[in-house]
């Protein structure tokens, strides 16, 4: 039996009135992340000499220059990484208020478990998994104990499913403390970006993350590796939907044609 360790970063994109609302999961061994690529980043977003935001992107050359620099390095090992994302869609039909109040515990009880559930199954028997999570620090965890039923139920589908894997630890973590978050948190800002597919004339904030993914979609790599992350749709049935990521990359890229057809493939 071989035993791996692995970490598994966590985190969200939009709010409840801000669709689209997704939870990601990225899982990336232990052995990667530790090496001096990551632990550098790291050294920088810990002592304030780098910090990474999405959402507050609005074409500042320092900041476009920042992330495309680290995709363009983390990329290198995205054959060794693993995505999950769920897009969920809260219940609309009228409820009682009993039934209301529950939602948010539900969607941090069982979302979570189900992306993290998906990145660490069928790694063979052969195989073991040691992992720890880190998910970034917010008051609806908090409320939730989600770092503890994480723990709780993952273990408990582990045993129950004959699963080759075991969370030792999960834990909350600030903002600026972890180059594994912050990747989640961009990551999910560009497939935020894909999906809403705005007209770039919307704002200057809009056309210019439209660039941003854009350029970094004419990344090999980054290309490749979002067209085969695991994307799933919850919409209160019993079901997930997962649905082919690249198809929203087609439809994407075809709006703002222009602008990838003017940029060089990063090889």
């Amino acid at each position: 039996m071989v035993e791996s360790k692995m970490l598994v970063f966590f985190d969200e994109s939009g709010k409840r009135k801000d669709k689209p609302t997704l939870m990601g999961g990225f899982l990336i061994p232990h052995a990667i992340y530790n090496n001096k690529a990551f632990q550098d980043y790291n050294e920088k977003l810990r002592s304030n000499e780098l910090k990474l935001h999405w959402n507050k992107y609005s074409g500042n050359a320092y900041d476009r220059e920042r992330i495309v620099r680290l995709f363009s390095i983390v990329m290198n090992y995205s054959n060794l990484f693993r995505f999950n994302v769920i897009n969920y869609h809260l219940p609309t039909e009228v409820r009682p208020t009993s039934s209301i109040q529950m939602i948010p515990k539900m969607v941090y009880s069982k979302l979570p478990e189900r992306i993290l559930y998906g990145l660490l199954r069928n790694f063979g028997h052969e195989n073991y998994l040691n992992v720890d999570v880190i998910v970034e620090k917010a008051s609806e965890y908090e409320k939730t104990e989600l770092s503890k039923s994480i723990v709780e139920q993952l273990n408990i589908q582990s045993l129950y499913r004959g699963e080759r894997f075991w969370i030792k630890k999960c834990e909350l973590v600030s903002k600026g403390q972890e180059i594994g978050l912050e990747l989640t948190d961009l990551i999910l800002g560009v497939i935020r970006t894909i999906i809403q597919n705005k007209n770039s004339l919307m704002s200057k904030s809009v056309e210019a993350k439209n660039l941003l993914a854009v350029e970094l979609l004419s990344n090999d790599s980054f290309y490749n590796f979002l067209s085969n992350i695991q994307y799933y749709e919850w919409t209160a049935t019993k079901e997930l939907r997962e649905i082919d990521f690249g198809h929203f990359i087609m439809l994407f890229l075809s709006q703002h044609q222009v602008n990838f057809e003017s940029l060089p493939a990063t090889r």
